[in-house]
């Protein structure tokens, strides 16, 4: 993971170390880190579709752990904070359209 930071931070302007950082932060459960991460490499990238992909699985994970998060702790949707939910929907809205462009639709 450390090895993904560093070429994230020695490479500012490399789309390639942000994307690989992003997608590990993904796997590791960082979603908010991760979504960062990968709008850095899809601003220096726009065109490239694996950016896309992967911005959206981030915006995935994001909106699933901000909606699972009351379930662990015994609560229902409905005590989701307004921000929470705004954030999970806003996190599945850009998931869709990023996974739209990527698919060229």
């Amino acid at each position: 993971f450390q090895t993904f930071v560093r070429q994230a931070e020695r490479a500012p302007d490399d789309w390639r170390g942000h994307a690989m950082l992003g997608q590990a932060q993904t796997s590791r459960g960082s979603h908010q880190a991760a979504v960062a991460s990968l709008k850095r490499a899809r601003k220096l990238a726009p065109d490239v579709p694996q950016v896309a992909t992967a911005l959206a699985t981030a915006h995935d994970a994001l909106a699933a752990a901000l909606l699972d998060a009351p379930t662990a702790a015994n609560l229902t949707l409905v005590n989701l904070t307004k921000q929470q939910r705004r954030r999970a929907a806003r996190s599945l809205r850009e998931a869709i359209a990023l996974r739209s462009h990527a698919e060229g639709t």
